[in-house]
């Protein structure tokens, strides 16, 4: 009876075993989707799903939750871009009664400090309160959304009504305007990277893609009205046009739960979509593993914000029989060509990933010889304290296309290795999204704040 019962468990064990290797080889999609969901919709666990389940099992249908990334990618730069290039409407109109006042002459770096101090205090503030957090990153992004249309509307009243008596409170409240707008959009910023960083990592390259085309809309739309009448009918078109593009990030992010592919990624269960009372986010785990991805992403974005737009918006035509006239050479150099030049080497992301991780670096250190070449083109040429040495606007052309492409595709190749070095837990990918989207801010600020060290330098060298 013994070895009848030996004998019945050994083949009891070879059957199971048999099964087992029947199933791992002929496994249809309907066992794997079932497997998949069930794996998602765990009480206790967030979904830990791969690109390749992504991919296979669960579609993605017509790549709606693809171009919903893509778009809320627009609207979380395009508040920045906006007012970065309004300069001329609020210095040559709403404050030209201000005369030399040192608001209107260095207004740019008044709003420059006013967005990144904000924009940077409150990225970090969203990836690290996230304990005992109720709410979901969706939840946090339309509440930033809602109070980015609510300001985009005030400050489109605030374009129609005549300030131009009162120049001084005009420019406390754009500064406090810029700060609250850049606070809410260091969160959606924050939010949306760390959301898009659970799913496969072109839908992080797709917010990136975003990014980049909200700089070219702003310069098309800068472009087409520079022919309008008047800097004030230029702004109310600009901040229309940027209160219906928010409108319209809100209406598809409320649309995204509604996708079967976005529920099953983030789970449909409260536990899953938000944070249990006492769970943290794997900070500690996360950095370990992404410290070097989050090196790229924060010398991509110093490079950047070095060049773009402080620098190349400095550099004046040298040759006047140049194709660019001298009125429109800023809007086409500057804005225009950087921003084609950074959506197409961002488009490139989805083609090739090269070089390794391992290696990214390299190029990312060699973009800095782009601030140098700037500072030898005619850069500042009325306060500049030595000669120019680069006088070629060809050479200039070349030096901006060569930064956008490179921007552009080291805008996306750094955060999805930033997603990917973080494996394949999903609480680990979204604390890496909102580690490399703080990151980035950081560097936007340093960046920024390096430039004037580079105008000082530029300005005081006294070579002759």
């Amino acid at each position: 009876m013994l070895l009848l019962v030996i004998n019945n468990m050994k083949e009891t064990d070879i059957d199971y075993g048999s099964l087992r290797t029947t199933r791992n080889t002929v496994e249809t999609d309907t066992d794997r989707r079932c497997r998949v969901e069930r794996l998602a919709l765990a009480d206790e666990s967030t979904p830990l799903i791969t690109d390749d389940y992504s991919n296979d099992v669960i579609k993605d249908r017509c790549g709606l939750v693809f171009f919903i990334f893509l778009f809320q990618g627009i609207g979380v730069m395009l508040p920045w871009h906006l007012f970065m290039t309004s300069k001329s409407y609020f210095t040559e109109y709403k404050m030209a009664k201000a005369g030399n006042a040192d608001y209107r002459l260095n207004f740019l770096s008044y709003i420059g400090i006013a967005s990144q101090v904000p924009n940077m205090a409150w990225n970090g503030m969203n990836l690290f309160c996230q304990r005992n957090s109720r709410s979901g990153s969706t939840t946090r992004i339309v509440i930033s959304l809602l109070v980015l249309v609510s300001l985009f509307v005030m400050t489109t009243i605030f374009a129609v009504v005549d300030s131009y008596e009162w120049p001084e409170i005009f420019f406390a409240v754009t500064i406090m305007t810029v700060v609250l707008v850049n606070a809410m959009s260091g969160i959606y910023i924050n939010s949306i990277y760390g959301l898009a960083a659970m799913f496969p990592k072109h839908y992080v390259n797709a917010t990136m893609t975003g990014a980049n085309v909200s700089g070219l809309v702003m310069s098309l739309l800068l472009l087409v009205t520079k022919f309008s009448d008047t800097d004030r009918s230029s702004a109310i078109y600009f901040f229309i046009a940027g209160t219906l593009v928010l409108l319209v990030a809100l209406d598809t992010m409320l649309a995204l739960p509604f996708s079967r592919y976005f529920r099953l990624i983030v789970s449909e269960s409260a536990t899953a979509n938000t944070f249990a009372q006492h769970e943290s986010l794997p900070y500690g785990k996360t950095f370990k593993k992404i410290w070097v991805q989050l090196v790229d992403v924060w010398a991509h974005r110093f490079i950047t914000m070095c060049v773009y737009p402080a620098m190349v918006v400095d550099v004046k035509r040298f040759n006047e029989d140049f194709f660019v006239p001298e009125y429109l050479y800023e809007d086409i150099m500057c804005y225009m060509l950087s921003n084609i030049a950074a959506v197409v080497g961002n488009l490139c992301c989805y083609l090739f990933h090269k070089p390794s991780t391992k290696y990214t670096i390299i190029p990312l250190a060699l973009r800095a010889l782009g601030i140098v070449l700037l500072v030898l083109c005619n850069y500042r040429p009325d306060t500049r304290s030595f000669p120019v040495l680069i006088k070629s606007d060809w050479a200039f052309m070349i030096v901006v296309i060569v930064m956008g492409l490179t921007n552009g595709y080291y805008s996306g190749l750094t955060m999805m290795y930033a997603k990917t070095a973080a494996g394949s837990d999903a609480r680990m990918q979204r604390t890496a999204g909102m580690m490399a989207g703080f990151v980035q801010s950081i560097g936007f600020f340093m960046g920024h704040q390096f430039t004037l060290l580079i105008t000082y330098f530029v300005e005081n060298l006294a070579i002759s």
